[in-house]
């Protein structure tokens, strides 16, 4: 009698370890059987019993397993509830917390009373007065382009030895002032140190030569843009330095920091590890380079790796987009952004084309932009009268409120450029 060749299809077909000595006695016991097919029917069933009481064990173990982590779970938290964070667990759950449990148990930490209440205590202190010092700057003090979210504030080590600061000692208000004293320097670091990352990004195809030979690109007429770059960070100052973050569209530097944190998940005032933060852009900000951007500025006829901005908004060229289904033409800016979702195909910059500056449909675009009311349009807004800080993009509507209600300006003498300034509008086409 043959041997089932369905049986041995399986066997092949599933991937096991074979003992060899076992193998041959079996073919041996086989070859001499005078009634094989009893033979494997008593083998099969031998291997079902096998593997049933497997699985019961396996069972076993993993009930078991779960009671004793169950039963670990409701010490840690009974432990955290001796320890004064019962408010803390309720709020967070306890299903956040056990999928936290690498980055919150792993690490050696005192969990004290002290921590929870004078340390929450003075990092609450921290951002009234931060707050204060971003909406109300005090004439005798510098300006910044940019200043830090409140929590790497806390992280610079004035600030971080009041928080840390005996239990005895009072913290108020006025107790940061010192550091806020200092404030000025470590920023002025923390902005270099920024500013050399984010120039970093910023990559120009070597396709797209300042040694451009075919008449398409010309170069700049801005002073700053008649040479290379001399310095990394002189790259910021191109036309082609946009960058990203998620769906907001693209921005320049220092702007595109200002821009709302609400869908980014930010380091917590109260996190313990009040270390330097470290690691990419993108790690800590969420941000990232408009790749797109050099070939734009590359169409519309000037040498990305001199051109300024400045120098597109002279040029003020429009693009039409050769693959929508209704004519529309795009800004150099706006152009970027729907590139970047077509991103990798080889042909994107094909289809588009830069619409002649003399034409008679250019001269219906001007017409049109001319009576378009783009106040209207505005999504979200920045207060000028505040300090530019990480993260303080709001909603027009909650800009205007601001400054009638923490300014005292009226709405109607509220102006544009002088009170707030546009961080992103709604698209057009």
């Amino acid at each position: 009698m043959a041997v089932d060749i369905t049986l041995l299809e399986h066997i092949a077909e599933t991937p096991s370890c074979v003992d060899r000595e076992q193998m041959g006695a079996f073919m041996h016991e086989y070859n001499r059987s005078s009634d094989k097919e009893r033979l494997l029917s008593a083998r099969q069933e031998q291997l079902g019993s096998i593997r049933s009481h497997a699985r019961q064990c396996e069972n076993w173990q993993w009930a078991d397993q779960k009671r004793l982590r169950e039963e670990r779970g409701k010490s840690i938290f009974e432990r955290l509830k001796q320890l004064g964070y019962e408010p803390d667990v309720k709020f967070a759950g306890r299903y956040v917390i056990r999928e936290s449990r690498l980055s919150l148990f792993n690490t050696c930490k005192p969990l004290t009373d002290k921590l929870r209440t004078v340390y929450h205590s003075r990092r609450r202190s921290l951002v009234d007065a931060y707050n204060n010092y971003v909406h109300h700057p005090s004439p005798d003090t510098p300006s910044f382009e940019l200043l830090p979210h409140v929590a790497d504030v806390a992280r610079f080590p004035p600030f971080r030895d009041i928080i840390r600061a005996p239990e005895e000692i009072s913290v108020s208000d006025r107790l940061f002032e010192p550091a806020f004293a200092q404030l000025p320097e470590f920023v002025d670091e923390w902005r270099k140190k920024l500013d050399a990352e984010v120039a970093e990004l910023v990559q120009i195809p070597p396709l797209l030569s300042l040694n451009d030979t075919s008449g398409q690109v010309t170069t700049s007429s801005s002073p700053t843009g008649s040479e290379s770059s001399r310095a990394p960070t002189d790259k910021l100052r191109l036309a082609c330095a946009l960058f990203r973050r998620g769906s907001k569209g693209t921005f320049t530097h220092p702007n595109v920091f200002s821009t709302s944190m609400l869908d980014y998940k930010y380091p917590s005032i109260d996190d313990e590890d009040d270390t330097e933060r470290t690691g990419s852009i993108w790690d800590r900000f969420g941000i990232e380079y408009a790749e797109a951007a050099p070939y734009v500025v590359y169409t519309c006829g000037l040498d990305p790796n001199v051109a300024t901005v400045e120098d597109m908004e002279r040029r003020n060229a429009r693009l039409q987009c050769l693959s929508c289904q209704v004519w529309c033409s795009y800004s150099w800016r706006e152009a970027v952004r729907p590139l970047i979702s077509a991103w990798g195909d080889p042909f994107c910059m094909a289809r588009w084309r830069p619409i002649d500056d003399d034409s008679e449909e250019m001269q219906k675009i001007r017409a049109a932009e001319l009576a378009e009311n783009r106040d209207a349009s505005l999504r979200t807004s920045r207060c000028l009268l505040c300090r530019p800080r990480v993260g303080d993009e709001w909603q027009h509507n909650t800009t205007l409120s601001h400054l009638a209600q923490d300014h005292g300006i009226k709405r109607e003498d509220i102006k544009r450029g002088v009170h707030y300034m546009t961080v992103a509008v709604w698209d057009y086409c």
